[in-house]
């Protein structure tokens, strides 16, 4: 789902231990799809740090958000990174100068850079839990479908040719399904369907029709994935089972571009108050499923960290010793 970048945002982390709060400002960077290391220490992301809109590129930080860098540089613009299951290679789409959108490998220090795919647009890349394939969209077939390939850029075979567009795919836990989301060209409404991850396989729908599905990511726990369903403004998380049941709210943050780490918490786009005109990218840890996000003085969400340049270290006020997030539980 594209998004447009319209001002200050920040990049923040919410924790049961305590942290720190963000002021009401609007300075600072833009950052969206965050895909955190197998290890839980660090995220990828992409950003528009001079806050034009025109572009934006990969960054890593540590999941305090210090030590942020620039990985990659070159193409027009970079988006939608993947942390690879050992850690070794960041998947990521990248807009060259021919206008192609094409995916590419990185090492997490931007050296190694490996073109996977050439010609079509192909964007979202997905790593298969072994790391052995990658899942992705691509209008090489004509519309957007999804397609798996080798991690090596070889045997790419498409997965799906429904009549809509298809995007956002996520492995099972598994590997052995893909849940992606297929948007209504006749309204651009959106809803979740799964695919077995071999070629020739039917999918079946997993929510219903007449919403805005978008940005499925499959956990341990279940499917969390951005939804108009239940907000009364903008996005909210949401999670359900492969099965269907389970469809219930995450939290109360208006949200986009939930991700799994690997010991339950979820990565994810913080839409925050349209006065402040911005996004923020935050993980947030389990917390009670009846708890309520809390919210600094300013109506911000509270105990976040704040990066306004390259290479900025936290920066607020600290929490209340010992404070327990709420409202963020993916269980």
């Amino acid at each position: 789902m594209p998004i447009r970048f319209l001002g200050g945002a920040i990049l923040g982390l919410i924790c049961c231990t305590g942290g720190v709060h963000a002021s009401g400002d609007t300075a600072g960077p833009l950052s969206k799809s965050g895909s955190p290391s197998p290890d839980g220490r660090k995220v990828v992301f992409e950003a528009d740090m001079d806050g034009t809109g025109d572009a934006t590129h990969l960054w890593v930080c540590s999941i305090d958000g210090s030590a942020l860098h620039r990985i990659v540089g070159g193409a027009r613009s970079e988006g939608d990174p993947a942390w690879s299951p050992d850690g070794s290679r960041i998947a990521f789409e990248a807009l060259g100068r021919n206008g192609n959108t094409d995916l590419w490998l990185v090492n997490p220090d931007g050296s190694a850079p490996i073109q996977l795919t050439h010609g079509a647009d192909d964007k979202k890349p997905a790593w298969s839990p072994d790391g052995r394939r990658i899942a992705y969209a691509s209008n090489a077939g004509g519309t957007s479908d999804i397609w798996i390939m080798d991690a090596d850029g070889r045997n790419a075979q498409r997965l799906t040719s429904l009549p809509g567009e298809e995007d956002h795919p996520s492995f099972s836990p598994a590997g052995d399904r893909v849940v992606f989301s297929e948007t209504d060209p006749s309204d651009f409404t959106a809803n979740l369907q799964i695919v077995p991850s071999v070629p020739g396989a039917a999918p079946q729908p997993l929510t219903s029709q007449g919403f805005h599905d978008w940005n499925p990511s499959w956990g341990p726990l279940g499917i969390v994935f951005a939804s108009d369903r239940h907000a009364t403004e903008g996005y909210a998380i949401m999670k359900v089972q492969p099965d269907g049941s389970g469809l219930t709210g995450v939290g109360s943050v208006r949200a986009l571009d939930p991700v799994w780490t690997r010991d339950g918490r979820l990565v994810f786009t913080d839409e925050i108050d349209v006065a402040r005109r911005g996004q923020s990218l935050r993980p947030c840890h389990r917390a009670a499923a009846q708890d309520r996000a809390p919210r600094a003085e300013d109506g911000s969400p509270a105990n976040q960290v704040r990066l306004n340049r390259p290479g900025a270290s936290a920066l607020g006020r600290a929490a209340r010793p010992g404070a327990i997030a709420g409202g963020c539980d993916p269980g």
